[in-house]
């Protein structure tokens, strides 16, 4: 994925539109306003930090029209490790509105814009895959983070699907989580369930939900501004049953337990049948 690296320029690119520009423009004032304080509270007390993100991308999600919906109780007593399915860049303020913690995401993200400023104030954690000998140092960190009472929020998918079906989960990145034991640290680990139900009050087909999905070699500004022009958007966020790396014989049966509970409950929200329990 390529043109990336300037966000900011959509509220001016040719045929954007006054929504794009509004909602660009509204993230941008309420970043520069909370930008001071949130400086403040990393500094600090970064453990606490978690209000401003949350406000931001609430206000993101207000501006572009998004109603999310949520079931289930979030477990947020940390460290809590949060996996969720994962099928475009709107999961991001959409979740992040919604949970207290910090991304792990791919390390070109801290060029992606204004996207970049708002990782910087959720202490996201990067991941260069491209680079196998930092692997233990990426580790080190999400250890620190969890050993510090941190919640990490995980897509261990890898990569976006078309939100109609799960990509199976990558069980390497359960490796955090045994790592964590090996460390004494109370871990819980909560699966996320998090479906496009709707588009303009009407229930949301394959072929809508393909549109929000960013998958492949599709450029970020492109997609940003279609889905910015798609109109208003409703999601389900659905917080499942917390368990521990204790309750399962490996860290590839709690990967397979996860996948298996986000899979069923993603399969009823995108048939209209929600979750309300587990």
């Amino acid at each position: 994925m390529t043109d990336n690296n300037n966000i900011l320029s959509l509220a001016a690119t040719p045929g954007s539109g006054w929504r794009t520009t509004r909602v660009i423009a509204g993230t941008a004032a309420t970043i520069a306003v909370l930008y001071g304080p949130q400086t403040a509270l990393l500094s600090v007390i970064p453990t606490r930090a978690t209000w401003v993100p949350r406000a931001i991308h609430s206000v993101f999600c207000n501006l572009l029209g998004v109603r999310v919906e949520t079931s289930g109780q979030c477990h947020d007593e940390g460290p809590v490790l949060y996996v969720a399915n994962h099928m475009s860049w709107l999961d991001i303020p959409l979740i992040g509105a919604n949970v207290n913690g910090s991304f792990v995401a791919r390390a070109d993200m801290q060029q992606w814009g204004i996207f970049k400023y708002l990782c910087g104030l959720q202490r996201t954690i990067f991941v260069d895959r491209e680079r196998r000998h930092r692997t233990m140092d990426q580790r080190d960190e999400l250890i620190d983070r969890l050993a510090a009472g941190n919640n990490i929020i995980l897509f261990p998918e890898g990569t976006t699907s078309n939100g109609n079906r799960l990509l199976p989960f990558k069980t390497s990145l359960f490796g955090v989580v045994e790592a964590a034991r090996k460390q004494d640290i109370d871990l819980k680990v909560q699966p996320l369930t998090l479906a496009y139900t709707g588009i303009n009050n009407l229930p949301m087909g394959r072929f809508a939900r393909q549109n929000i999905a960013w998958i492949g070699d599709e450029d970020l500004n492109p997609h940003f501004n279609k889905v910015m022009n798609m109109g208003r958007i409703d999601a389900r966020l659905h917080y499942h049953e917390p368990v521990s790396l204790d309750d399962f014989n490996s860290r590839k049966d709690l990967a397979k337990h996860c996948e298996t509970v986000i899979g069923k409950s993603l399969r009823r929200a995108n048939s209209g049948r929600f979750d309300s329990s587990s």
